[in-house]
């Protein structure tokens, strides 16, 4: 509880700043309604307070209510009147006790009551006429023991008569402003009344002769008061002095009486004299040239403080010391000699802001907001304004004329006063100065300061205005820190004191510390946010610090201007305007970012005070605050940027900054926090770091936190009040507020700029087949959980995103119907940190369920690939949560991911920049990377709002393309990473006899690089093929090659060859069931290995990968109906056992090139080994007639098809680079991976025919093309065999090929007999030779022939049949 002596000094406290906001020309006069229980706490108190209201010429009046005084009801309270009347006399002032009723008349303009509160008078005789109203319930005794009721005696002492040559009118107006007020006679004697305590008066009588020829002026100082002080004042040196406090009155009360007698005589004759004495304004020769006269040695002075002045030119002594009493003379006695005004100003910040602003440097020391630039535009203009300088930077003068060609009569001084930025000028003119000249310099001065600029530089003609006029005398109520306060949680005022708990009955000390003014009047309202959390690292001082500073230069954009910065506090001013005709001051406070200690209370202090144990965990804290000045009324529109604020009550206005800040500060937390995450390397801590801040968030739910002093935490459910009954005691709502922090990614999307990218899914089996129900979209499945697999490895995974579609600025769904549809929808979101300030966000379904849900609702019209291209134009991806998604039942299932370019730049640009201001924002993308349909046409990209292609790097900052490099280069990656992930999880699904579809087939083709291996077939076609063996010439007509003839004789033995051949593929690859063109490699690298033992009798091919395993199915997948299995399904989930970003995919294409006459060349694609020409003339010429074997070379093509490295290695190319690389390619996106393979000719030379293959890739093709060869030169042999006559060379072909196949080969069988003679053996070969040569042979139709040396065994054919084959040939 307040005392009433405290009460009543802070009531008059208040009620003088609150005059002294008011318009200058408002009448100041303080009207008391009280009880009359008041006092003062010491005479000290109430003589400063009388000071102040007599300095300002402020009026104290009274209205006593409540029942007169009676002794057995006041209860131990009782009215001091005494001190009300006192106030009230003392201040020109009225006390009434008792109301008349005033009855309005017309003929009466002014009652009673409008002339003693809205008047003012210099004099009081007439003053308490109507005071004299007899008062029937006033308590009355007879009884004379009671002295208050006695009037004292007061006895006159003739103190000081003397005559001097000052002013009258300047002595008059100096008494003033000391409280006296006027008693005349009727002629030019006046009197001055000085009420110094109750019933003591100083009587102050100057005369003058009239009309007045020169300044003569005779005064006399008299007391008037009770015998008693009469007798201690002036009797003091013959008795002792028992009272220390009564010597401290007497004491005092000398002071004062030489003050008015004799103290300040010898300035007011100085200045009386000015218009006389040419001394005053002939100025020297180094005054006229701008040399000041004075030199300030104290420059950091304050007000009341006396200025120690050394004089710059000593030669002219006589006109320094006639202005050096003025220089000297304190700002505050102003008002005492000069008719003063004063002009607010704030000067403009130094571009750019100081490095260590929000942040110490390396000494722990911050630096302040400097205004030099502006500061010197201000002493220029006063220099240039003045007639000249009296202290440099500090005080001008200007000699006022009534008449150019006379002398001057008066003069005006100017002094710059109070801490830069806030600026005071103090004008003051001297007595006498008429009011309209006055009023005419004031605004000529007020137009050159509201003009006022400067040039940044000599070379640029631009100036920059860098002053800002206030209505207000902002000095008087500026909030100014000197340092960080060392407990946020109580509201701790910048004077020290802090308010007492109304719970906690503590006794309210009688001192000066509880007499805080400022502190109290001002409206008040603290912010603290939460800026980590205790699962999260903590966040750097840099990244506070942009926060920080992207606040600053928000409230910069909103018109506030810096006032004041001491120790890293900042406070900035805005001077907003209130309906109907008034101002109202906001005070907006910055501190620095510091720690608060989390234990069982909540603590926070300044940095020099965190030195505590490390032990305590500690949480990184912002603090805002405002202050705002109370005003009736509502905020008027006037500024759009502020629009916020418009039409708002002041105690409305902290809660809409804090609406705004908070939007802010969690934008920019949240992305300072993805930052921080992508600097975690563990992808798994991230997550779970980010699950306990989604987890805390959700138990937030929106409610703010406020700290109280005993540091318990309660929700305040709004932070806004209500307009219901609490309007107007705005005071009542809580000082200060505890704001956790919110992590909200979703948050920050409508600021980033979006490209939404389409990939295709595998096209799902409309018809069930043979398939199992659950098979119909396993495929999508592996393809979506490839797609997240690679995607948390490339970048760094955080969370899964639920209910929500990323792509939502309002958050919510359209339509209610919709509601329980969207909230099955599941996004998983991706983080790729391109710097500390860049990151990415990447959202992609979360399962193939969510995707589908998503196709479950149409909301868009997003072309499909069977749709013509002019459908493409599309609606801005921002209007709905759905517009983006391509949704058509129609079309195959595609997959939309949606990248959000998130530099911190364009956070902070779409804050601190309104939507007039900011640099238009970057175009939403949209590009359909969807793989191409046979026939049909559509556009690759589509640039959402406006079309137009230019050059980037034209109109772009430096760090603008660099960002936008990053961002292509990640969408790049992307398009990558889908193309390996779908021909990687094609791959897959072939293992698992999963159900593909063709078009994915060749989709899955088109992203792979050919790596070719070719095999001469030319002696093999030659040989086997019947056209060509037949033919007698070089030259085959086409037209033979046409027909089935001769070769359908030899279609057993050609089919025999082709399921050779087909034997030898399927030992290490397998042919795709829906594209039988293209094979797929049998083993993946990552499973166990299981031999097969089902060895083919004819071919044995050791297979030596020992980690490989097959995969086995329940289908066969030879060219014929009929087989053994190859695959064994495997229930498993793949995702279970496989990696995909493991997994080296590789196909095979078989292709046979023929090369003939003039180098012509023609191609033919193969399912198998080709045993006739007439298979390979398909894309002859139309021209070609024959070919000519001479010229002919046939080769076959095995082009093995894998991923080019770029896109196998996408992980470690890009998933390892430095979270601050941005240093990317430029170049575009690329739809597809098929720019990797060149459509030139099948004979370009490569330097490494299988340099993209694994080695155990490697291996096996070349194994089978070994096979392959050794299969073609069988045949060959074999084919050679049926040519007769047989030629030594021939046999000696085949025993060699035979030699070289045994015994590896089964087809190959070399036996060798040693022959045993019982002769040796020179005698018994020759023998045995011709026994051999007749030898008979057991089985019927065949024959021992002889060429040369070597003998073989042959069919023996009839010559009739020999001749009709002939005949037939």
């Amino acid at each position: 509880m307040v005392t009433p002596d405290v009460n009543f000094v802070n009531m008059l406290r208040y009620s003088m700043l609150a005059i002294s906001l008011l318009p200058e020309n408002s009448l100041s006069h303080i009207l008391v309604i009280t009880d009359g229980i008041v006092a003062m706490p010491d005479s000290n108190i109430m003589e400063s307070l009388l000071f102040q209201l007599h300095y300002d010429s402020i009026a104290v009046s009274f209205l006593k209510v409540g029942s007169s005084f009676h002794p057995h009801s006041s209860a131990g309270f009782v009215s001091y009147t005494d001190l009300l009347y006192f106030f009230a006399h003392s201040t020109l002032g009225t006390c009434l006790e008792s109301f008349v009723h005033a009855k309005h008349e017309p003929t009466m303009h002014l009652n009673i009551y409008h002339e003693l509160f809205l008047l003012w008078s210099f004099h009081s005789a007439n003053k308490y006429a109507y005071l004299k109203i007899c008062d029937p319930t006033k308590w009355t005794s007879q009884n004379e023991t009671f002295c208050s009721h006695k009037v004292p005696t007061l006895l006159s002492k003739r103190q000081t008569e003397e005559n001097t040559s000052a002013s009258i009118l300047l002595l008059l107006s100096r008494r003033m402003r000391e409280g006296t007020f006027f008693y005349m006679n009727g002629n030019l004697d006046i009197k001055l009344i000085l009420q110094w305590k109750s019933s003591i008066y100083i009587h102050y009588k100057v005369s003058s002769q009239w009309p007045i020829v020169k300044n003569l002026t005779h005064f006399e100082v008299y007391i008037s008061a009770p015998y008693e002080f009469l007798h201690d004042i002036t009797c003091l040196m013959k008795k002792e002095t028992k009272s220390l406090y009564r010597h401290a009155i007497i004491e005092r009360f000398w002071i004062r009486l030489s003050q008015l007698s004799s103290g300040d005589l010898g300035l007011a004759q100085q200045l009386s004299c000015f218009q006389y004495n040419k001394d005053w304004f002939t100025l020297p020769e180094s005054v006229r040239n701008g040399i000041p006269v004075f030199v300030l040695n104290n420059a950091n002075c304050s007000e009341t403080t006396k200025l120690m002045l050394t004089p710059r030119d000593v030669s002219c002594l006589k006109f320094v010391n006639i202005w050096q009493p003025i220089s000297q003379m304190e700002t505050n006695n102003w008002r005492k000699w000069f008719h003063t005004h004063k002009v607010s100003l704030i000067l403009k910040h130094d571009n750019p802001l100081p490095k260590y602003l929000h942040l110490p440097n390396s000494s722990q020391r911050f630096q302040v907001v400097q205004c030099r630039q502006a500061a010197t535009a201000l002493y220029r203009m006063l220099g240039d304004w003045a007639s000249f300088v009296l202290i440099d930077n500090h005080t001008y003068l200007k000699l006022l004329y009534n008449e150019q060609d006379k002398p001057p009569l008066w003069f005006c001084i100017v002094r710059v006063s109070s801490k830069f930025p806030c600026a005071v000028v103090n004008i003051g003119f001297s007595t006498g100065t008429p009011g309209h000249i006055r009023y005419d310099m004031c605004k000529e001065l007020k137009m050159e300061l509201s003009c006022l600029s400067y040039l940044s530089s000599p070379l640029k003609t631009k100036e920059n205005f860098c002053s800002m006029l206030l209505h207000k005398p902002l000095e008087k109520i500026l909030i100014r820190y000197e340092r960080i306060p060392n407990n946020f949680t109580t509201v701790i005022f910048p004077d020290g004191t802090h308010p007492t708990h109304s719970s906690l009955n503590l006794p309210s000390p009688i001192t000066g510390t509880l007499f805080t003014t400022l502190s109290r009047y001002l409206f008040h309202k603290r912010w603290i946010w939460s800026a980590t959390h205790p699962s999260n690292p903590k966040l750097p001082d840099q990244s506070i610090s942009r926060i920080l500073n992207t606040l600053t230069r928000m409230r910069i954009k909103e018109g506030f201007s810096f006032a004041y910065s001491s120790s890293g506090v900042i406070t900035m001013v805005l001077e907003l305007w209130m309906e109907p005709s008034a101002s109202c001051v906001v005070q907006y406070v910055l501190f620095p970012p510091h720690c608060a200690w989390l234990n069982d209370e909540l603590y926070s202090g300044s940095e020099e005070d965190n030195e505590q144990s490390t032990d305590i965990e500690t949480e990184m804290q912002m603090v805002t605050e405002v202050w705002i000045e109370p005003q009736y009324g509502k905020v008027v529109p006037i500024y759009p940027r502020i629009n916020y604020m418009d039409n708002r009550h002041y105690y409305e206005i902290a809660d809409m900054i804090c609406e705004l800040d908070l939007q802010c500060i969690n934008s920019l937390l949240t992305m300072e926090h993805l930052s921080l995450m992508c600097e975690e390397r563990n992808v798994e801590t991230a997550v779970k770091l980010l699950n306990h801040l989604v987890q805390d968030q959700d138990n937030v739910n929106h409610k703010k936190y406020i700290t109280g002093k005993n540091g318990k935490n309660g929700i305040l459910e709004s932070s806004c009040v209500s307009e219901q009954g609490s309007q107007w005691y705005p005071i009542m709502t809580p000082r200060i507020e505890h704001i956790p922090f919110k992590f909200d990614p979703i948050g920050i999307l409508p600021m980033s700029q979006q490209t939404e990218l389409l990939f295709s899914m595998f096209i799902e089996a409309k018809e069930k087949l043979f398939l199992p129900e659950n098979n119909v979209d396993k495929a999508n499945r592996l393809l979506l959980d490839n797609v997240l697999e690679h995607f948390a490895l490339i970048l760094l995974r955080h969370r899964n995103k639920p209910n929500i579609c990323p792509i939502s600025e309002n958050h919510s769904c359209r339509g209610h119907a919709q509601t329980d549809e969207v909230n099955k929808s599941q996004w998983r979101c991706f983080i790729k940190g391109i710097s500390v300030t860049h990151v990415i966000l990447t959202f992609v379904p979360s399962t193939l369920n969510d995707l589908k849900s998503l196709t479950a609702i149409d909301h868009t019209n997003i072309p499909s690939l069977n749709e013509s291209i002019d459908s493409t134009e599309r609606a801005s991806s921002r209007e709905s949560n759905y517009s983006d998604v391509p949704i058509n039942a129609s079309n195959p299932v595609c997959l939309p991911i949606y990248v959000f370019d998130c530099p911190l730049a364009m956070l902070v640009n779409a804050y601190v920049n309104s939507s007039e201001e900011s640099s238009p924002a970057k175009d939403d993308i949209y590009e359909d990377h969807r793989f191409k349909l046979p026939n049909i046409i559509h556009q690759d990209f589509i640039k959402l709002k406006g079309d137009e292609t230019c050059d980037i790097s034209g109109d772009m900052k430096e760090d603008e393309l660099s960002d936008q490099t990053s961002v292509k280069q990640h969408c790049k990656t992307l398009v990558l990473a889908h193309s390996k992930c779908f021909t990687v999880s094609l791959f897959i699904a072939l293992h698992m006899g999963i159900y593909v579809h063709s078009h994915d087939v060749q989709s899955a083709m088109e992203q792979c690089v050919e790596c070719i291996t070719e095999i001469d077939i030319t002696d093999y076609i030659t040989t086997i093929c019947g056209h060509a063996k037949q033919q007698c010439s070089d030259k085959i007509p086409v037209k033979e090659l046409h027909q089935a003839y001769p070769c359908s004789e030899l279609k057993s033995f050609h089919m025999l060859i082709k399921e050779k051949f087909f034997k030898l593929i399927g030992t290490s690859f397998n042919p795709i069931p829906t594209n039988s063109e293209f094979y797929f490699y049998k083993h993946l690298k990552t499973i166990q290995f299981v031999e097969d033992t089902a060895n083919d009798s004819d071919d044995e091919v050791s297979n030596t990968a020992s980690e490989v395993v097959e995969f086995k199915s329940d289908r066969d997948f030879s060219i014929f109906s009929e087989g053994p299995h190859l695959f064994q399904r495997v229930e498993s989930s793949v995702s279970d056992v496989i990696h995909g970003s493991d997994v080296n995919s590789l196909f095979l294409h078989l292709t046979c090139t023929l090369r003939y006459n003039n180098n012509e060349v023609s191609y033919t694609s193969l399912r198998v080994l080709p045993t006739c020409l007439g298979e390979l003339i398909q894309n002859l010429g139309s021209t070609t007639e024959y070919i000519d074997k001479s010229k002919l070379q046939v080769t076959l093509d095995m082009l093995c098809l894998t991923l080019p490295p770029e896109v196998q290695n996408i992980i470690a190319d890009y998933s390892m680079q430095s979270l601050r690389t941005t240093s990317f390619c430029s170049e575009g996106f690329q739809p597809s991976v098929g720019s990797f393979v060149s459509d030139a000719s099948f004979i370009t030379g490569i330097s490494e025919p299988l340099k993209y293959l694994t080695e155990m890739q490697k291996k096996s093709i070349m194994t089978l093309c070994d096979e392959i060869k050794w299969l073609l030169h069988d045949e060959i042999c074999t084919s050679l065999l049926d040519i007769e006559p047989v030629a030594s060379e021939t046999l000696n072909s085949v025993m060699k090929h035979v030699n070289e196949g045994s015994p590896i080969r089964s087809s190959c069988v070399l036996d060798i007999i040693d022959l045993n003679f019982v002769y040796s053996c020179a005698e018994s070969h020759d023998k045995f030779i011709q026994e051999f040569s007749k030898l008979k042979l057991p089985y019927t139709g065949y024959k021992l022939c002889k060429e040369a040396d070597l003998y073989y065994l042959a069919k023996d054919v009839p010559q009739a049949l020999k001749e009709k084959v002939i005949a037939n040939v």
